[in-house]
C-alpha cells in the first residue's frame, strides 16, 4: 500500500511541474511589450533627449495626445540646435526610464511660459503636424536628434505615450515540462507494477489455499481408515460435507441415482443395508459432459430348442420339469418387496 502511494505521489508531481511548466508560457507569461506615458506638462514644450526613443528597442510606437483635441507638432532637430531654440522657455524634458512602468522626466522653468509657433522655424529636420492625436512607428538611431513636442506654442504640450516590443523567453517551459513528463511517466508505470504484484500475490495465495483445502479434504477422507483412533460425529459430519463440496456430482445440475440403467429421481429406499441395491450408485461423468446409461450385466437367458419349420413334424420343445429348474445356473432376481423390506406375508 505505502509503494502504491508513493507512486500515486510521484504522479501527482509529474502533472503539477507539467502544469508549472505551461503556466510560465501562459498565464505568467511576461507581457510581450512595454508602454509608459510622459502626462501633458504644465509647460507649452516637450522635448525627448537623444537616446530615449531606442531605450527599449530601436522600433518604437510613438502616440500624441493633444489636450482638447487640439494642435500637435512633432519636430526633430539636432541636439544644440533645439536647446539654442528654446532658451529660457518652460519645458518638460523626458530624460529616459524610471522604472518599467514610468519614465523619468524633469519639469524646467526659464521663465517663458510660451514659445513661437514652431512651424514658423526653419530649424527642423523634419515636422509632423496633426490634430487629437497622433501614431508613429519610429526606428531610433544613434545620432543627437531631439524630437521636440508642442501645440502652437502657449498651449500645454502634448501627453506622450511609448510603446517598445520585448523579446519574451520561456526558459523554463521545456525543463519543467520533460522533468514532469518523466516523473508521470515513472509513476504510472510503478503504479501498474504494483497491481501487477498485487494481482499475482493474490493468484498465489488463492492457489496456496485451495492445495491446503484439498490436502485437509484428503487427510479427512483418509483418516477413517489409517487413524487408530474413531472419528467423532462433528469429524464425520466435516468430512461429508467436504467430500460433497469436492464432488462435482453433488452440484446443481450434476447426475442423478440410476436405477437398472435408467435415470431416475434420486430417491434411494431408506434401509439400513445398503448393500442390498446395488443397482442405485451415481452415474461417473466423462470429459464430455455427458451422462452415460450404465446397462446392468444380466444373466443370459435359458437354452431353448428351436422348433421345426412344419409343427406337425420334428421333436417337441424340451421343457425342465420343476427339480432341473431350481438347480439351474441362473441367479434369482429379486422382487420389488424384496427392495422395500415388504414381505410377503404383509402384501
Amino acid at each position: 500500500m505505502l509503494r502504491r502511494i508513493l507512486a500515486a505521489v510521484i504522479t501527482v508531481l509529474g502533472l503539477a511541474l507539467i502544469g508549472l511548466g505551461v503556466a510560465t508560457a501562459t498565464i505568467w507569461r511576461p507581457a510581450d511589450h512595454l508602454t509608459v506615458t510622459a502626462p501633458a506638462p504644465d509647460a507649452p514644450l516637450t522635448l525627448v533627449l537623444p537616446g530615449v526613443l531606442g531605450l527599449v528597442d530601436e522600433n518604437v510606437t510613438l502616440t500624441a495626445t493633444a489636450p482638447d483635441d487640439g494642435e500637435i507638432i512633432l519636430a526633430f532637430a539636432p541636439a544644440n540646435d533645439v536647446m539654442a531654440w528654446v532658451a529660457e522657455a518652460d519645458h518638460l524634458e523626458v530624460q529616459g526610464l524610471a522604472d518599467w512602468e514610468n519614465l523619468a522626466t524633469e519639469l524646467v522653468t526659464g521663465g517663458e511660459a510660451d514659445v513661437p509657433d514652431p512651424r514658423t522655424s526653419e530649424l527642423w529636420t523634419d515636422v509632423i503636424e496633426g490634430e487629437g492625436e497622433i501614431a508613429l512607428n519610429l526606428t531610433a538611431d544613434s545620432s543627437q536628434v531631439i524630437m521636440l513636442a508642442a501645440t502652437d506654442g502657449t498651449e500645454n504640450a502634448p501627453s506622450l505615450t511609448f510603446t517598445w516590443p520585448l523579446k519574451v523567453t520561456t526558459p523554463y517551459l521545456i525543463p519543467l515540462v520533460s522533468a514532469g513528463s518523466v516523473l508521470a511517466l515513472l509513476g504510472l508505470a510503478w503504479f501498474g507494477y504494483q497491481l501487477l504484484v498485487a494481482r499475482e500475490l493474490r493468484a498465489r495465495e488463492e492457489a496456496q489455499e485451495e492445495l491446503e483445502r484439498q490436502e485437509e479434504r484428503q487427510r479427512l477422507e483418509t483418516q477413517v481408515f489409517r487413524s487408530d483412533q474413531p472419528m467423532t460425529r462433528r469429524q464425520l459430519r466435516e468430512m461429508q460435507r467436504r467430500f460433497r463440496e469436492s464432488d462435482p456430482r453433488h452440484a446443481e445440475g450434476g447426475p442423478v441415482a440410476s436405477t437398472a440403467g435408467t435415470v431416475g429421481a434420486g430417491v434411494l429406499p431408506g434401509v439400513a443395508d445398503p448393500g442390498r441395491f446395488r443397482a442405485l450408485r451415481y452415474v461417473p461423468i466423462d470429459e464430455s459432459g455427458e451422462i452415460p446409461v450404465v446397462e446392468d450385466e444380466l444373466p443370459p437367458p435359458p437354452p431353448m430348442i428351436p422348433e421345426a419349420d412344419d409343427p406337425d413334424s420334428g421333436p417337441e420343445p424340451a421343457v425342465l420339469d420343476s427339480a432341473e429348474a431350481q438347480t439351474t445356473d441362473a441367479p434369482a432376481r429379486p422382487s420389488w418387496r424384496s427392495l422395500w423390506d415388504i414381505k410377503e406375508d404383509e402384501k
